[in-house]
């Protein structure tokens, strides 16, 4: 993933997206973030954010249950813990709700222990930068300190 792509789905890959989106933007819609833990959920996703994942990451996701089809995943990230202390932000995409999702991420982080996010370079800055997500002085990539 790219920056150009970053944050971007397929459209069609789930029903009733683009009214979830609009009611997202709006702030209409019932958003809800939780890790993906079921077998569909899994495929799902990771049709959704492509290549960018191995299989050792955490896959989370924000879903607008206002949607016409009351389960529609609006926006997914993709984490792994390179350390006790450090979670990579390995992938993202989403129509809606990144920089909600990336702080719904932080605050679970947070709550195992983890002391700090760091992004890689193939995540949207902007959505990073609206997230909290800071330049690191000595490695130049995005961090948010938990």
């Amino acid at each position: 993933m790219r920056s150009s792509s970053a944050g971007r789905f397929d459209i069609g890959l789930a029903a009733g997206v683009n009214r979830a989106s609009s009611r997202a933007r709006e702030g209409g819609g019932v958003m809800v973030f939780r890790q993906l833990r079921s077998p569909a959920d899994f495929v799902r996703a990771r049709s959704l954010i492509g290549t960018e994942v191995s299989g050792d990451e955490i896959l989370s996701g924000l879903w607008d249950l206002a949607a016409a089809d009351s389960d529609v995943l609006v926006a997914i990230v993709a984490t792994r813990r390179v350390s006790p202390s450090v979670v990579e932000v390995k992938a993202m995409r989403g129509y809606a709700g990144q920089a909600r999702l990336l702080r719904e991420v932080a605050d679970d982080c947070r709550a195992q222990g983890v002391e700090r996010l760091v992004a890689a370079g193939c995540v949207d800055a902007d959505v990073l930068r609206r997230a909290g997500f800071v330049p690191d002085p000595g490695t130049g990539r995005l961090v948010l300190q938990l």
